[in-house]
């Protein structure tokens, strides 16, 4: 074979077949992957026991809330600079009633405790035998516009959640004059948690998420509300960040949420506790 000749051949052989990685390369790309399971391993580690350290009831009654040990979402946010983090849950008679971001702070070192009433009735969050949070009712499920009432049969009402999902739209617009923006936030594509009970008043429930790569920004709850002989659609929203977001249904605003600035009193919907130290282990 001509040299000429068999330099093209040999130059396709080589695009066709690929490089084979040597037993100490391959060894090495499973040692890296193995170190990295362990290190997001160890770090749900700490949200979870940063997530213990708080204690919370509901009501006047002071009735105790169960909290989801496991997040509903990892999550992280590369244009933020949030390495790593988790959205846990608190339950109570199996709807959801508080969420908390358990995430790592800007310096990767400490982290930040992120926090939002999902309820109805006044929640108390006691931390180190001091109130840490304490959120006044606030969340209110309002009924649809221009929806029709829900389905009877599961599959039909998750076909219907999803569609309405994808009804809200929300913009991010930024932390004051200073750093304003007008970013579209992505919807995920499935909702995060489910509830409901098919013989109690709140039939079906979804949580969907709209966020910033996955950093959740806005929780949207959805709830099929059981009236009389119908059963419709409810919703309620609550944020997730600090900065201003503006909500729309069918292109219409239906919430305004303004800036949030620091403040660090306990009695709000929306809290943020920042650069909290890792807590040991036991």
């Amino acid at each position: 074979m001509p040299k000429t000749r068999f330099l093209i051949a040999t130059v396709l052989i080589a695009a066709i077949i690929p490089p084979v990685l040597s037993p100490h390369n391959a060894r090495s790309e499973e040692s890296a992957s193995d170190e990295q399971a362990i290190e997001r391993a160890a770090r749900l580690a700490v949200m979870q026991r940063s997530i213990a350290e708080y204690s919370l009831t509901i009501g006047a009654l002071a009735k105790p809330v169960e909290l989801r040990k496991t997040p509903v979402l990892r999550f992280t946010n590369p244009i933020r600079g949030a390495a790593d983090g988790g959205l846990f849950l608190w339950e109570h008679e199996g709807r959801p009633v508080a969420l908390a971001c358990i995430y790592r702070s800007t310096d990767n070192i400490r982290w930040d405790h992120e926090f939002q009433t999902l309820s109805d009735l006044q929640i108390t969050a006691i931390r180190a035998n001091r109130i840490a949070w304490q959120p006044p009712a606030s969340a209110r499920f309002k009924v649809l516009p221009k929806v029709e009432t829900a389905s009877e049969t599961v599959a039909a009402r998750r076909r219907e959640a999803g569609e309405i999902s994808r009804r809200f739209s929300v913009r991010l617009l930024g932390w004051g004059e200073v750093n304003r923006k007008n970013d579209e936030l992505r919807l995920q594509d499935n909702p995060v948690h489910r509830w409901g009970d098919p013989n109690g008043p709140v039939v079906d429930g979804r949580m969907f998420l709209f966020g910033e790569a996955t950093d959740p920004e806005l929780a949207l709850l959805l709830e099929a509300h059981r009236d009389g002989a119908k059963t419709v659609w409810k919703y309620t929203v609550a944020r997730v960040t600090s900065a201003e977001l503006s909500v729309r249904f069918d292109d219409q605003e239906v919430v305004a949420i303004p800036v949030w600035n620091h403040d660090p009193r306990p009695d709000q919907p929306y809290l943020t506790v920042f650069s909290q130290p890792e807590p040991a282990t036991n």
